[in-house]
C-alpha cells in the first residue's frame, strides 16, 4: 500500500539543516509532528535547530 501523504510517515531526514531551505523544512516537518533526523555542516547552529524543534515535542 502506498502511502499519500508526506506526514503519513513518522521519521524525516532534513540534510542542510543548520541554514536556509534545510533549516525551514525542519520546522515546517516539526510543527506537523514528524521526528527528525537533522544533518549539517555547521554543529552549533545545528544545534540551535534541534533545540527549537525539540521544543515542539518532537525527537
Amino acid at each position: 500500500m502506498m502511502k499519500n501523504n508526506l506526514t503519513d510517515y513518522k521519521w524525516a531526514l532534513v540534510t542542510g539543516a543548520s541554514s536556509g531551505i534545510g533549516e525551514e523544512f525542519a520546522y515546517q516537518l516539526s510543527k506537523r509532528g514528524m521526528n527528525l533526523v537533522l544533518v549539517g555542516r555547521d554543529k552549533g547552529r545545528l544545534d540551535e535547530v534541534a533545540s527549537r524543534v525539540s521544543q515542539l515535542g518532537v525527537e
